[in-house]
C-alpha cells in the first residue's frame, strides 16, 4: 500500500514538474526550463497531443529554450499528433534562428 501511495506522489509531482516545464518552454522562461531540467524533469515527456518543450518552443521561436533543450539530450525528431516535428513548427512559424539552431543540432528534414 506504502509503494502504491509513493508511486501516486511521484506521479503527480513528476505531472506538476511537466506542465510547469511545458508552461516555461511556451513562455520562453529559460531560467525555469533550465531549473526544471536541473531537477531532472522529463525533457522529452508528451503532453496529450503528443508535444515535447521542444515542439512547443521550436513552434514559438524561443531560440534560447530550443538551444537549452538540444544541449540538455531533447529529441529534435520527436512528432506531435499531427506528425510535425520540431523543425516543420519553426519552419512554419518563420523562426529561422531556430530552424538554424535544429539543423546544426541534427534534426532530420524530413
Amino acid at each position: 500500500m506504502n509503494d502504491l501511495i509513493e508511486e501516486n506522489e511521484e506521479r503527480s509531482e513528476n505531472s506538476e514538474w511537466s506542465a510547469k516545464f511545458f508552461q516555461a518552454c511556451f513562455l520562453g522562461d529559460e531560467e525555469e526550463a533550465a531549473i526544471l531540467i536541473k531537477r531532472r524533469c522529463c525533457i522529452n515527456c508528451q503532453n496529450d497531443l503528443n508535444q515535447t518543450g521542444l515542439i512547443v518552443a521550436a513552434h514559438q521561436g524561443h531560440v534560447n529554450i530550443v538551444r537549452l533543450l538540444l544541449n540538455n539530450g531533447a529529441d529534435h525528431d520527436l512528432v506531435d499528433a499531427w506528425g510535425m516535428t520540431p523543425l516543420m513548427l519553426a519552419v512554419l512559424g518563420g523562426h529561422y534562428n531556430a530552424v538554424e539552431i535544429l539543423l546544426e543540432n541534427g534534426a532530420n528534414m524530413l
